[in-house]
């Protein structure tokens, strides 16, 4: 039986290696995300404040979104039929991000649509089967919804997080 990591290094080297620019592009749209993920974990765990206070999300809700991120770009890179509906919900979660937003963060809803794009077309994916495609739109709803419903009093999380805060320096 082959490991994933195994998987996903050979589908750098294949992607590499390859003259099929579709496929290229759609491993680049994958790491693309395994980087975006590996960016909003360092994010999460750091806290850095002024991304915090513009997207107006609590520190833990972007470490977590990082994590699922990276598992989503790696769960693609692994096996692309799977890992597409776990692509979907990342950009999903990272389009509502971008609509709540104002005005130069809302370009991410069509930043983000595009990466999802970008995946599918580029793997040559069945979207003729009804239940894979809808698996994949519930899958986008099911990011979007949960960064709308999951944060929706952030300022309290905030203040809890900046309590802790206090006490560890006390």
């Amino acid at each position: 039986m082959e490991h994933a990591h195994n998987r996903v290094i050979g589908e750098l080297l294949e992607a590499m290696q390859s003259n099929d620019i579709f496929h290229q592009v759609s491993v680049c749209a994958s790491m693309m995300v395994v980087m975006s993920g590996v960016l909003h974990s360092i994010q999460g765990a750091f806290a850095w404040h002024d991304v915090k206070k513009q997207l107006n999300i609590p520190r833990w809700f972007i470490g977590c979104a990082g994590l699922w991120m990276l598992g989503s770009g790696v769960a693609f890179l692994a096996d692309k039929k799977l890992g597409f509906p776990f692509i979907a919900s990342s950009m999903g979660g990272a389009a509502a991000t971008a609509a709540l937003g104002n005005f130069p963060a809302q370009v991410g809803v069509l930043i983000s649509t595009g990466t999802m794009a970008a995946c599918g077309y580029g793997a040559k994916l069945d979207f003729h089967d009804h239940t894979y495609l809808m698996a994949c739109g519930g899958m986008w709803l099911f990011g979007a919804a949960g960064r709308v419903f999951l944060v929706r009093e952030p300022e309290k999380a905030d203040k809890a997080e900046e309590k802790k805060d206090q006490k560890k320096t006390k």
